[in-house]
């Protein structure tokens, strides 16, 4: 296979421009259980179905805005691999499935199958390594990667890992991975890359639960005060019942398919406000949600009247309205059972 792979008159569709030749080196390599990752040996200029879907999925995984940042730890097997892969790319492409091999075999857990693929890429905007295990089956046909007529071409990265390249080819300290689950894979981080989060998951917790609601005081509430606290719901409801904070996911599920309750207000500027978020400053967009912190932060106590306090501890949304009824304002709150405790009152 030529390392260097002429991208022309291949349609992809991205918001980051793609030169010429994007994929600069790239090696593929199939899983045979009990044998371990051998060397695909197919020509991919014959194949330009599969170079777009590389490519497609080369820069999804570049602009993912939900992966977390690790750093290599020292003596780091899969480092000193890339450092040296340009001496004898086979070699060190190899060395490097092997590892993955016997990382996932040490793993607890039943991985994945699928191809692993190397590349090293150059666009506009970067010039990176990719280490990304992906879910070929489900759109090529083994071994000859022909197209499956029909087929979408999403969901299939597994994992992944990004290494930027500095402008003197060193490699930044900082490497970027994600994974289909959410959850960063043990095996993955620490058997198969030996690396270190850079921020812990309280750490993370915090510092986006509090962006989210600083963007929902001052995108939200002075437009629409019943629009603030029914996203501050949803919000809660995803941080409280979540095991795993995935930013595209949040922004997707619980912002983006929002129905507003006032029309004068729209959710546009409040997910463009979270997207530029996530492009400057320093969060992860992956992590384990810290429930201990959750429980205490969504814990909101209303007075209702002497001697009566409301506790909410999650979404309350289609559960709690406020009734009038003969001139007098009651919170109406639906309960699964009578309590047998109050005084029962019929509404007209």
């Amino acid at each position: 296979m030529s390392d260097q792979i002429d991208a022309n008159d291949v349609d992809v569709n991205d918001d980051e421009e793609v030169l010429d030749n994007p994929i600069e080196m790239l090696r593929i390599y199939d899983l045979e259980h009990s044998v371990g990752y051998t060397k695909s040996e197919i020509d991919l200029t014959s194949n330009t179905d599969l170079l777009s879907f590389l490519i497609k999925l080369s820069q999804d995984t570049m602009n993912s805005e939900s992966s977390r940042s690790y750093t290599f730890n020292d003596n780091a097997h899969i480092k000193s691999e890339i450092l040296t892969i340009d001496d004898d790319i086979d070699l060190h492409a190899t060395n490097i499935a092997d590892h993955l091999f016997e990382a996932e075999n040490k793993s607890r857990f039943k991985t994945s199958n699928g191809s692993f693929v190397i590349a090293k890429l150059n666009t506009v905007n970067r010039n990176c390594y990719l280490l990304t295990k992906l879910d070929f089956k489900k759109y090529f046909e083994e071994k000859t990667y022909k197209l499956k007529s029909g087929l979408p071409e999403d969901d299939a990265i597994l994992k992944s890992c990004l290494i930027n390249i500095k402008e003197d080819g060193s490699l930044e300290d900082i490497i970027y991975l994600a994974d289909k689950n959410g959850t960063i894979a043990f095996f993955w981080h620490t058997d198969f890359l030996d690396s270190t989060p850079q921020r812990n998951n309280e750490i993370n917790t915090k510092e986006v639960y509090e962006l989210v609601g600083r963007l929902l005081r001052t995108k939200v509430k002075k437009v629409s005060e019943k629009d603030f606290y029914s996203l501050k719901d949803c919000v809660n409801s995803y941080f409280h019942t979540k095991e795993t904070f995935n930013f595209d996911e949040f922004v997707k599920e619980t912002i983006d398919s929002y129905t507003p309750l006032e029309d004068d207000f729209t959710v546009t500027e409040l997910v463009s406000a979270l997207k530029h978020a996530k492009a400057t400053q320093d969060f992860d967009g992956s992590f384990e949600i810290d429930k201990t912190y959750i429980k205490k932060k969504i814990k909101e106590t209303i007075d209702i009247n002497d001697g009566v306090k409301l506790i909410i501890q999650g979404n309350t949304s289609d559960i709690i309205y406020e009734v009038t009824h003969d001139q007098k304002d009651y919170l109406m709150i639906e309960t699964k059972n009578k309590k047998g405790r109050f005084e029962p009152k019929e509404l007209d």
